[in-house]
């Protein structure tokens, strides 16, 4: 891209597409998380449920600057297990299976 381009061209092309796929990628692990977090608190509003993911990703988000890379790494961290646990309670357990 480099040689097609002038280096102001490349750095605004840089400088554009980067916070527009941090923002997707954002937005999906927030909506991943949130909607784990509802299922795991039983939420069956229909307005509490955005409510849910709203406030946990405004948390995320201020956990994530405040914290800096180690925060970031925490939010991982938790998050792995919120997936975990989400898994383990929506699996059926083997015994009340049915055969």
């Amino acid at each position: 891209m480099s040689f097609l381009l002038t280096h102001r061209q490349v750095r605004l092309a840089a400088a554009v597409s980067t916070p527009a796929v941090s923002q997707l990628y954002l937005l999906a692990q927030m909506a991943r998380a949130g909607g784990l977090v509802v299922m795991l608190l039983d939420v069956i509003s229909r307005t509490g449920q955005p409510i849910v993911i709203a406030a946990l990703g405004s948390l995320m988000i201020v956990y994530v600057l405040v914290g800096g890379m180690p925060g970031t790494a925490w939010a991982q961290f938790i998050e792995a297990v919120l997936l975990i646990a989400g898994n383990a309670r929506s699996r059926p357990s083997p015994n009340t299976a049915s055969r």
